[in-house]
């Protein structure tokens, strides 16, 4: 948690770093990369809670698991909270009832895959320039998707989430 709070400081700082004239391109770039994994690692850090609990979370179990969360499965499992058709059969099948899922989880959902595109296009597009603008919105939805997934409650749904960011697809096998 300490680490995505710094990392969040850290893309608020270069944001606002060159703040007479025009700021470097390497420093918004980097912010919105610092703001992109603040969110990540504090979704790591949830799904090794979920897995081993909060007391054994600085364990060498929980290092190792921490090493085994992908960005891509992240994304996939967030993907199944943003279907338009609604979730997955699978997903749906685990849940407990017919609810929507909470909209935190939705927020945080939605702010990550946005911020992976953005990260993706900070790191690899290098022709199209950032404004100083845009990468302050960017770390204020990072900062707003933290805030919510730090205040998610238990729920199936928050479950189903932070197994699907540690299994992806393969929580749908043998349905």
């Amino acid at each position: 948690m300490a680490l995505a709070s710094d990392l969040l400081d850290q893309a608020d700082h270069l944001a606002s770093f060159d703040s007479i004239g025009r700021p470097k391109q390497a420093s918004l770039r980097r912010a919105v990369s610092a703001a992109y994994y603040a969110l990540f690692h504090e979704i790591v850090d949830r799904v090794v809670v979920e897995v081993v609990g909060q007391t054994r979370g600085q364990t060498a179990i929980a290092a190792r698991l921490r090493r085994t969360v992908r960005h891509a499965t992240v994304k996939a499992a967030a993907k199944w909270y943003l279907s338009p058709g609604g979730l997955p059969s699978f997903v749906s099948h685990m849940r407990a009832s017919s609810v929507a899922p909470v909209s935190d989880l939705v927020l945080v959902c939605g702010r990550f895959v946005d911020l992976q595109e953005e990260r993706h296009r900070a790191d690899y597009d290098l022709a199209t320039p950032f404004s100083r603008a845009e990468v302050r919105r960017l770390v204020g939805d990072a900062r707003a998707a933290v805030s919510a997934l730090r205040g998610l409650t238990p729920s199936d749904d928050a479950t189903i989430f932070f197994f699907g960011c540690l299994l992806g697809d393969q929580l749908a096998k043998n349905q």
